[in-house]
């Protein structure tokens, strides 16, 4: 938090564009809060990529039926995942004790540190570059489960802009076009950290998924993540650039 001043200031502007009703002495609190999250999340790579997990106890996993009912359905799953501080060490464990997991994941431009988070991730999933769509919808319709993250920025291509805290936000609508191809059954996942650990919840099914049309489904995810950061804010990466891409006409948060 010191030193990342560029990482700091877009944090801030997050929090302020999310939670308006803060105090400044409570928007400074939970400034502190993510960074505190962030850092762990930072020590928790090594962990989740190259300690021993079968050596850790039974992860906390609250739901685990909604995902075995989708299973039984005969159909793949997308295992709705977000960008939250635990999401290394959350997959890392859910991972480890789930059978067909297949993470969806975003190549890094460095090549020591792509490959280092491959072959991380690839001891308790299968990761595939989120480019790969072939492969992606193969193991759908193999009726296998898709961890996927949805609830970043990557531009207008293939984006719709959906409100998220009041704010309109560019969402992929990948998530849309996978069901829509495979019929598959949509399914949020979230993690956090507790006093005994991990904590990872599997939610239940998203209603009426890629039924009306892609805004619609994009504006589902958002709202749910939403009123998950009301009860847990400090548990995201909110150093990423959510609202990076503006509506036409509409001036930059980041400046």
């Amino acid at each position: 938090m010191i030193f990342a001043k560029r990482r700091r200031h877009i944090a801030s502007v997050n929090l302020k564009l999310c939670f308006p009703q803060l105090s400044a002495e409570q928007h400074q609190k939970l400034l502190t809060e993510v960074f505190e999250d962030t850092g762990m999340a930072l020590l928790e790579i090594g962990w989740a990529w190259y300690a021993d997990m079968q050596k850790y106890g039974d992860v906390d996993i609250i739901g685990l039926e909604n995902l075995s009912q989708a299973r039984a359905q005969n159909k793949g799953v997308i295992l709705i995942s977000f960008h939250q501080t635990t999401l290394e060490l959350g997959g890392a464990y859910f991972g480890r004790d789930q059978d067909d997991i297949v993470a969806v994941y975003k190549p890094d431009r460095n090549p020591f540190f792509d490959r280092a988070m491959f072959n991380g991730r690839n001891r308790n999933c299968l990761p595939v570059a989120k480019s790969n769509l072939r492969v992606t919808l193969k193991n759908l319709k193999a009726k296998k489960v898709i961890w996927y993250a949805a609830d970043q920025d990557y531009g207008r291509a293939q984006s719709v802009f959906v409100p998220f805290f009041g704010i309109p936000a560019a969402t992929v609508t990948a998530t849309s076009w996978f069901v829509k191809q495979t019929g598959a059954i949509v399914i949020p996942m979230t993690h956090r950290r507790t006093q005994a650990g991990i904590q990872v919840e599997i939610h239940p099914a998203l209603e009426n998924f890629a039924k009306i049309d892609d805004t619609t489904d994009a504006a589902q995810i958002m709202g749910f993540l939403e009123q998950y950061l009301k009860k847990y804010p400090a548990n995201y990466l909110w150093v990423h650039r959510r609202f990076k891409t503006r509506p036409e006409g509409e001036p930059t948060f980041y400046n």
